[in-house]
């Protein structure tokens, strides 16, 4: 892996031996490598923001202070993205014009599931979820997978000449476990309720903890 300049000093990743002068990587096809193009960087982040929440510290006046909510309220979170070319921003905001482009694109993409190739009808650079058991749920990775698969469709429909790279941070809502995963907090400590079917597996004596 190398970091190179590329045009007017934005770097450039490249897959390749430092020692190697090509173009081209020797693990990706040659039609859909993009490792000898600019660089063009994603992050991405969420937070929930509450209805009732309030700083601990507020202002009184003559011994009285505003009254306060017993929790904080029902909450809505937003996901975005962030790039730091100019013309992209904050929210990766689309025109009219921009987002048929899009469309088109993803209508394109037939190998997909035809839920995967709706039209879009915002920019999918901000997404928001009203967060609660009885609301739109919980952030996941289902959620997350979604989201950034919408934002590479905008980034290979609008700029075909950059490679993208996503930042995103460590996040439990970040996380996919297999079906079958040997995962304690999936399982049940007692007998009956629905619960997946753990693989087989062969517990191995670690030195002196069996």
């Amino acid at each position: 892996l190398s970091i190179e300049r590329y045009g007017e000093g934005k770097p450039s990743v490249r897959f390749k031996p430092d020692d190697v002068d090509t173009t081209m990587c020797k693990f990706h096809d040659r039609a859909v490598c993009k490792c000898n193009l600019p660089l063009s960087h994603q992050g991405q982040d969420e937070a929930v923001f509450h209805a009732y929440l309030s700083p601990k510290r507020v202002w009184k006046v003559e011994h009285f202070v505003t009254m306060r909510k017993k929790g904080n309220g029902p909450g809505r979170m937003t996901s975005g993205y962030m790039c730091d070319d100019e013309g992209k921003g904050m929210g990766l905001f689309l025109d009219e014009g921009q987002l048929a482009i899009v469309n088109e694109f993803r209508a394109l993409q037939l190998d997909r599931p035809a839920a995967d190739r709706a039209p879009l009808l915002t920019s999918p650079g901000l997404e928001y979820l009203d967060v609660g058991k009885n609301r739109d749920g919980w952030w996941n990775y289902e959620c997350l997978a979604a989201q950034v698969t919408k934002v590479m469709d905008v980034c290979s429909a609008l700029f075909p000449k950059e490679q993208i790279l996503f930042e995103v941070d460590w996040s439990s809502g970040h996380s996919k476990y297999p079906p079958d995963t040997l995962h304690a907090q999936s399982m049940n400590r007692g007998f009956g309720g629905g619960q997946a079917a753990p693989r087989d597996t062969t517990v191995q004596v670690v030195g002196d903890f069996p």
